[in-house]
């Protein structure tokens, strides 16, 4: 559902292409599309001084030297894009980016305050510590655009960066870390997050466990909605996941999170992968961990938009304690999807319509390779063959399902679904907020870009996951 919300509206477009480049990782990308590689620079962008060099000390009774203004300025402020990326880049090294926002593009500013735009940056020193070093530095320039690219390392992770700056402004910057080694962080009331590569088949995935000190605190498992997705599921500046596991852990809930494998291996999704390489296999992995390291042994799947379709079959499958069902629908995913491109392109909704029904009627041996928004006919085979109504019907288990009127992915149409079928299930409970977005966060609903303004995730939200967690533990 994600990767179909960039089309949605035409100003939703115009603030998603702004922000594809500030952290967006969980929405948007097409299994079978690859990332443009990026050419060597004409010139090297950064210039180091001989090692050397001789130390230059003045003398104590030295007169102060002042400089005019306009000297001062022709010495320290960047003249060109170059400039600015080595500027930005030795100020993000030191932790320290003062006077940068006023480099920030105007739509930038739109969307962040200068604290804000500051943390879009230093968030991963203040997780991760200082840089150690700054490698692979390419830049790819197209007019008075230039793209700029770079690994930095840290103790226990590379950040594999993009920063785009177009006429001497910062108008965007995307991320993608890489954990190389385990380690842990120690948070405040008995918080403890662990990061750490989880090993399914052949790959390697970023994860943490977010726990607590109660040894028999239930777990919680959160998947995430379709395409790309980090192990925060990061939309704008909003990292979903981190701040629900971190309110999870402060009302005594453990939780698991981690990448999908498209996130960092989508190069190798073929025309005929489905949900297995998508979700199940990596999901029973990560199962597989919390088994191995949670005494109580008692899990709850969180499946947030696809991602509640997913939990739901992924239930039918394995043992867990509940299912929290945030945001997601039990339509079928093509007609949400026809519903969407017929909402910004009405013209060819004839067309969507013929996409719909070749998505829906495909089998396995049917399949020869078409896309339907932007899924082969394999996956869709693949997909068809799970029912979320009939299986929730079928499952003995507690289930919390909330959605959100406001949720600009899905429509009343999938809010009524749930409550024509599931409101006389008492093992169903079924709330609907109005004023949440798709992602939990409560925004204003005169703005849409407060889609992706940082802000706090709600409590009382955090209040109802914890409560259903207690409640069934």
């Amino acid at each position: 559902m994600e990767k179909l919300y960039q089309m949605r509206k035409n100003i939703c477009r115009k603030v998603f292409l702004v922000l594809a480049v500030i952290l967006l990782c969980g929405c948007g990308k097409s299994m079978e599309e690859e990332t443009p590689s990026v050419q060597q620079p004409d010139t090297y962008i950064t210039e180091k001084l001989p090692t050397s060099a001789p130390e230059i000390t003045l003398p104590t009774n030295a007169p102060e030297i002042s400089l005019p203004a306009q000297e001062i300025e022709q010495i320290i402020l960047p003249t060109s894009n170059d400039e600015l990326y080595h500027y930005l880049m030795e100020q993000w090294k030191a932790g320290e980016l003062s006077g940068l926002y006023s480099y920030a593009s105007d739509e930038m500013k739109t969307l962040v305050d200068a604290e804000q735009f500051n943390s879009m940056f230093l968030t991963l020193n203040n997780k991760f510590g200082n840089i150690i070093k700054i490698e692979n530095e390419k830049s790819a320039k197209d007019g008075g655009s230039s793209i700029y690219t770079a690994t930095l390392v840290f103790d226990h992770v590379e950040a594999y960066i993009q920063v785009y700056i177009s006429n001497l402004e910062i108008a965007g910057y995307n991320y993608d870390v890489r954990f190389i080694t385990n380690f842990e962080n120690k948070l405040k009331n008995g918080i403890t997050e662990s990061f750490f590569l989880l090993e399914s088949g052949n790959y390697y995935l970023n994860a943490v466990y977010t726990y607590t000190e109660k040894n028999d605190a239930p777990t919680v498992l959160l998947i995430p909605g379709s395409g790309v997705a980090d192990y925060n599921e990061t939309v704008g500046l909003l990292p979903t996941f981190a701040d629900i596991a971190l309110e999870l852990a402060e009302r005594g809930i453990n939780s698991l999170r981690f990448e999908k494998r498209t996130n960092r291996y989508a190069s190798e999704f073929t025309v005929e992968a489905g949900l297995d390489e998508e979700y199940f296999i990596d999901c029973k992995a990560a199962l597989e961990w919390i088994r191995n390291n949670n005494e109580s042994g008692d899990i709850i799947l969180f499946g947030h938009s696809l991602g509640a379709q997913i939990a739901v079959s992924l239930a039918e499958q394995e043992n867990v304690k509940g299912l929290i069902l945030f945001n997601g629908s039990a339509r079928h995913l093509a007609e949400i999807a026809k519903d969407q491109y017929c909402e910004i392109d009405p013209v060819n909704a004839a067309y969507y319509q013929q996409y719909m029904e070749a998505a829906k009627n495909v089998t396995q041996d049917m399949a020869k390779g078409y896309y339907y928004f932007g899924c082969s006919d394999y996956y869709w085979a693949d997909y068809n063959e799970i029912s979320t109504v009939d299986s929730l019907k079928k499952l003995e288990i507690q289930t919390l399902v909330i959605n959100s009127r406001f949720d600009h992915q899905v429509y009343d149409a999938d809010i009524n679904l749930w409550q024509q079928e599931l409101a006389d299930d008492e093992k169903v409970t079924i709330m609907v907020f109005d004023d949440i977005s798709h992602f939990g966060y409560r925004i204003d609903t005169q703005d849409i870009t407060s889609v992706y303004k940082k802000i706090s995730f709600p409590d009382d939200l955090a209040d109802i996951f914890s409560g259903f967690c207690e409640e069934i533990k």
